[in-house]
């Protein structure tokens, strides 16, 4: 079985450094669509209480649920990616380097997301920083990890790149500076 070139790169080079700010900013992008959903649900649908703020009970916190289950897990193992890692290059690939995540990966990793946004991205910033491999506890779990926008140098002329999630999947990049062909190896 032939080895991708992201699965032969974690085994031998740990130069390569994630793009933090785009996966913060991935993530408040996909968690502003989620707030914004569900707060505009619960001002439709919800209760008046006492102190004049609005909430849902019971039956009413199922399309919340819903909405989460499908715009994460669902979406996520149907394309690689939300909304959010679309838009900043992101996607979310297997522990050994294939692209196809399924849904119990996608799920798994997103079960951590309600310990991770309590924290306010604390544990998943010490586990992504801290990890060999740049996971954070959800995907640690699930077997996944998310890529695109690594940081790396270009052997050539030293010119400090970010790199696409195809880049890093070939294992190889060319720099726009120098044109020098680099491995990731």
């Amino acid at each position: 079985m032939a080895v991708s070139g992201y699965a032969a790169l974690l085994m031998t080079n740990s130069k390569l450094q994630p793009n933090l700010s785009k996966r913060f900013f991935a993530a408040f992008f996909d968690y502003g669509i989620f707030y914004i959903v569900t707060f505009w649900y619960t001002y439709q649908f919800g209760s008046l209480d006492f102190e004049g703020s609005y909430s849902v009970h019971g039956l009413k916190t199922l399309p919340i649920i819903i909405f989460w289950f499908i715009y994460f897990p669902v979406i996520e193992s149907f394309n690689g990616f939300t909304l959010g890692k679309k838009l900043f290059g992101l996607r979310v690939i297997r522990d050994d380097g294939h692209l196809g995540v399924d849904f119990s990966r996608t799920f798994k990793r997103h079960i951590l997301d309600f310990f991770e946004v309590l924290s306010f991205g604390i544990i998943a910033l010490i586990t992504v920083k801290h990890s060999k491999t740049h996971q954070r506890a959800g995907d640690m779990w699930a077997g996944s990890r998310v890529i695109g926008g690594e940081k790396c140098i270009c052997l050539e002329c030293f010119t400090s790149l970010n790199l696409s999630h195809n880049e890093t999947l070939k294992g190889e990049f060319e720099c726009p500076n120098c044109g020098q062909q680099n491995k990731l190896d």
